[in-house]
């Protein structure tokens, strides 16, 4: 359920590069640099990468019960937040490094613009069910970025990480448990 949330920021991401660079061609794809690192459709582009998903840290994560208008509680889960770390990189062919540069830093000056997303001024947040995310961009030292682009399994391009703040899941269809209120286990009880 995190793909939404991902489409969302490439979407936007695309808008404000298509109206600064005049351009009709979508920028930034979403791809695994590992795995297509090589292939043609990444040459001129901005990938997004998600190099992390990290659970957020923060509530319970116990059931919580929630009463039902003709008596008795259902249990349903608290959900579980996530944070996801996403690397925008250029893969530009040879001649073509210094525009691949320019829309890098588009995408730099795009989340310095709109770094919180909120209902306000992304509607389609409500169709998520999302109040808000944010972006924040995330430094990495020299060791830190060699030691990524290592894992990743790919050949080093410039790029910068951001941290996707904090993104809700949850199964809004789970069917939790019925529990009886107290009379009623007690009536039950009494007419045994």
């Amino acid at each position: 359920m995190l793909h939404p949330y991902l489409d969302l920021i490439r979407t936007e991401l695309n808008t404000y590069i298509k109206a600064k660079a005049g351009i009709d061609e979508e920028k930034v794809i979403l791809a695994s640099l590992g795995r297509q690192a090589d292939e043609a459709g990444l040459a001129n582009k901005i990938i997004m990468s998600v190099v992390d998903i990290v659970r957020e840290e923060w509530g319970s994560t116990n059931k919580e019960y929630i009463r039902q208008g003709g008596g008795g509680y259902v249990t349903q889960s608290h959900p579980i937040h996530f944070n996801i770390y996403l690397l925008f990189s250029t893969h530009a062919k040879l001649d073509d490094e210094l525009e691949e540069m320019k829309y890098l830093s588009l995408v730099i000056a795009f989340f310095q613009i709109k770094n919180y997303f909120d209902t306000k001024n992304t509607p389609q947040l409500q169709k998520l069910a999302l109040d808000n995310l944010s972006m924040e961009l995330f430094n990495l030292n020299h060791q830190e970025k060699s030691a990524l682009w290592q894992r990743i399994g790919a050949p080093y391009a410039p790029s910068v990480l951001y941290k996707l703040s904090t993104l809700s899941v949850q199964d809004t269809e789970e069917q939790g448990i019925h529990i009886p209120e107290v009379k009623d286990i007690i009536r039950d009880i009494a007419t045994k």
